[in-house]
């Protein structure tokens, strides 16, 4: 369902596309270098992701830091998002046997009134509430000597 993944320290810094059986659509996975290692003074690399949120377009830089001090672009990929235009059902479908492993609550439970528990008898989604705190008080500056 994920058009992008990004994932950190990876200790080798990657960009790869990967397609679903049906080549129908990708997935850019993006994987961080070590930003600092203690071992080796020289090894330091960051990316730098831009999504233009209108046109859907991905633009991933990854720099390095070289023997001169300096953090210099070692790559770009330049990618179109396409899944989200794709996809005929903005839903997120589970697998049936997916479903069933993610039921089993991995303990044996035992109730008087039910044969089998599974982990949607026992477990309680939490419901998120806009909560707007409005503060009356004056502000008060403080100065530092």
């Amino acid at each position: 369902m994920s058009d992008v993944v990004i994932t950190g320290h990876e200790h080798q810094e990657r960009v790869s596309v990967f397609s679903d059986l049906g080549k129908d659509y990708e997935t850019v996975h993006i994987e961080a270098g070590v930003l600092q290692d203690s071992n080796l003074m020289h090894a330091s690399n960051f990316n730098v992701i831009n999504v233009n949120l209108n046109s859907l377009e991905l633009s991933i830089q990854n720099y390095g830091y070289n023997h001169d001090g300096v953090y210099v672009r070692k790559s770009q990929m330049d990618k179109l998002i396409e899944k989200n235009k794709k996809l005929k059902t903005k839903l997120f479908q589970v697998k049936r046997d997916f479903w069933n492993d993610l039921e089993n609550p991995g303990a044996t439970f035992i109730h008087s009134s039910i044969d089998e528990i599974l982990l949607s008898d026992i477990y309680i989604p939490p419901t998120l509430n806009d909560i707007t705190i409005r503060n009356e008080k004056k502000s008060k500056n403080f100065t530092s000597m």
